[in-house]
């Protein structure tokens, strides 16, 4: 998918919530978006804020019953784990266009088959000027 520039908070965790890999986020001056592709995020020092991605990973079983089903709480939009930080380890930048991070290296990576710098094949993608 291209590479996006002037992403909301809202989109940048609509993007998290929409790709299977992804388990944090971060936005820098509302305006960058990084999904972190991390089983658990490391805090490093940075400039932005991480949000943890809170959307259920399934949708819940039903099954016949004669009670009342009292549906799954709503997820909270934004749950800040780290004002001014960013998580150590595999992240998909989406203003660099490219996976980064993600060859392996950190442990818990959701994502495995790139190099270092966002190579080869479905590792980068092009840059989009803005989503608007």
């Amino acid at each position: 998918f291209p590479a996006e520039k002037s992403v909301t908070l809202e989109q940048c965790r609509d993007k998290c919530e929409a790709d299977p890999n992804c388990r944090y986020y971060a936005s820098y001056s509302n305006s960058i978006c990084n999904l972190f592709m991390m089983e658990q995020c490391s805090l490093t020092g940075w400039v932005g804020n991480v949000y943890a991605d809170t959307a259920p990973t399934s949708a819940p079983s039903a099954f016949p019953t004669k009670s009342p089903i009292t549906p799954p709480p709503t997820p909270e939009p934004h749950v800040l784990v780290g004002a001014s930080k960013e998580c150590t380890g595999c992240r998909k930048d989406l203003f660099a266009g490219r996976y980064l991070y993600c060859d392996g290296y950190y442990a818990g990576s959701t994502v495995t088959h790139c190099d270092w710098s966002g190579g080869p094949g479905d590792c980068s993608f092009p840059a989009e000027k803005s989503v608007t």
